[in-house]
């Protein structure tokens, strides 16, 4: 399964992606279709997490669906996501 850092705080339940490139990856480049599923991180205070998305709807500027599972990553340390915030930045 796809595996996305993403910059929002996350929680089970209904949530909407705004990163066109994310959307871009996932409709384009993955050709995923609704009922697919990926895998969402982030840093912060669910850093050390996974959240399993069921995308419902994929555009050119975003993903709506529902954050349907959290799971316990004990794979990477949670610095992890802090280094990719900075790529990000850098990139920019």
């Amino acid at each position: 399964m796809h595996r996305f850092y993403i910059r929002e705080q996350l929680q089970e339940g209904p949530l909407m992606l705004t990163d066109a490139a994310l959307a871009h990856q996932a409709r384009t480049v993955l050709r995923m279709k609704p009922k697919s599923e990926i895998i969402l991180f982030t840093d912060g205070n669910m850093a050390g997490w996974d959240f399993r998305f069921r995308i419902e709807r994929v555009t050119d500027r975003m993903l709506t669906g529902e954050v349907v599972e959290r799971i316990k990553n004990e794979r990477e340390p949670l610095e992890l996501g802090q280094l990719l915030e900075e790529l990000r930045r850098e990139c920019r």
